[in-house]
């Protein structure tokens, strides 16, 4: 559970199990970075969060090719509608 902020435009904290000194060092960390180093923790940590996820999609699919993997994740992450729209690929094909 958050602390409530003390007054007015007071900061409330985004996690319950960070201290205020944490997250300003967090914030003050990112705001530091430059829009190239940013981008690289996005693409990273997306990788990292798409791996496990396209293993999980070639158990339950085991005759796709890399590039139906590629789709179906991306319908996990944007939508099956938005994925159809398009690139005609639809995932919600058994």
């Amino acid at each position: 559970m958050s602390v409530p902020p003390t007054g007015p435009g007071q900061y409330e904290l985004q996690s319950d199990d960070s201290s205020h000194a944490a997250e300003r060092r967090q914030f003050d960390d990112w705001a530091s970075r430059t829009e190239s180093e940013k981008a690289h923790s996005v693409r990273r940590l997306t990788a990292r969060m798409t791996l496990p996820q396209e293993s999980d999609l070639r158990d339950l699919h085991p005759e796709a090719d890399d590039r139906e993997i590629f789709l179906r994740a991306a319908a996990v992450r944007l939508g099956p509608a938005a994925v159809r729209r398009w690139t005609g690929f639809d995932a919600e094909r058994v």
